[in-house]
């Protein structure tokens, strides 16, 4: 069913249209059955819209009472921002008719990370050092566990350990990602691989997927090419101790310390040279 819904623009009632996966998602939670699922996979293309998914989601779990907080995990400050401006997007307010704000403390390991509002939002680098703070939450409330971009929680790796208590305490959790692949061939952590997919491999079950055909189709973005810029890195790490990265690509759990090194190097200014270029070269094939 469409959610076609009026929300407040510029003081004046505008309709506004869900898009598809958005959808998808008010099918799952309006299911009498969702308290049996306990678990949404999202596969969203970047720029596909799916930062409103926890709003959505949220919003429902906490008008029905499976859930009481919610908590989200993002690998950069960048998504940080934008996971928690989601919630006080008055087009999505309107739409959903919520009230809802998750905070952003500077660490998730102070004593009350929601501060008085409906939960909170931090990287996953933050557990490390504030496991047992982020066990109690979980233990205290029904919590709603997103994890965006979960590409990045390799099986088995570290992170991986380090969400597994708060993943078993969840109430509910929604997980999403751009992406079903890792650059190192690894399985994504917390997904079903139980199916093979064309030529024998392993690809994860998903609840939800909008593809790039989907947000073109629906003018989410527009049509988009991507190239890749990578190479070596050296450097010291926070012990002291050289680390060296053939790629910054398959640098794993040490990509952002990685990616912080080479980009106080002369490669940020080749990255950008590469994308002025490419763009200069798309203006003069379009003419724009």
């Amino acid at each position: 069913v469409s959610q076609s819904r009026y929300a407040r623009e510029e003081g004046k009632e505008v309709m506004f249209k869900f898009r598809k996966h958005q959808e998808l998602l008010f099918d799952l939670l309006n299911d009498p059955r969702i308290e049996m699922r306990h678990q949404i996979v999202a596969h969203v293309c970047p720029g596909g819209g799916k930062s409103v998914l926890p709003v959505i989601a949220a919003h429902k779990l906490i008008k029905r009472g499976i859930i009481e907080k919610v908590v989200i995990f993002v690998p950069r400050l960048t998504l940080k921002r934008q996971g928690a401006q989601a919630f006080v997007d008055e087009t999505f307010k309107g739409a959903l008719g919520h009230e809802l704000k998750i905070n952003e403390p500077e660490s998730a390991g102070i004593p009350n990370p929601c501060q008085g509002t409906n939960g909170f939002i931090t990287t996953y680098q933050s557990l490390e050092d504030n496991k047992a703070m982020l066990e109690h939450y979980f233990k205290k409330y029904r919590t709603l566990l997103v994890l965006d971009e979960a590409h990045h929680i390799g099986e088995e790796s570290k992170t991986h350990r380090d969400l597994k208590a708060v993943y078993k305490l969840a109430a509910f959790r929604l997980i999403m990602t751009g992406t079903l692949d890792r650059n190192n061939g690894d399985k994504i952590a917390f997904l079903d691989y139980a199916r093979p997919d064309l030529g024998s491999t392993l690809k994860p079950e998903v609840d939800i997927y909008y593809g790039l055909g989907d947000a073109m189709a629906e003018k989410a973005i527009v049509p988009t090419h991507f190239f890749l810029a990578d190479g070596p890195v050296e450097y010291l790490d926070k012990g002291s101790q050289r680390v060296y990265q053939p790629s910054l690509e398959q640098s794993g759990d040490d990509a952002r310390d990685a990616l912080a090194a080479a980009l106080g190097t002369d490669f940020a200014y080749q990255v950008l040279d590469a994308c002025v270029r490419d763009w200069t070269a798309w203006r003069i094939v379009t003419g724009k």
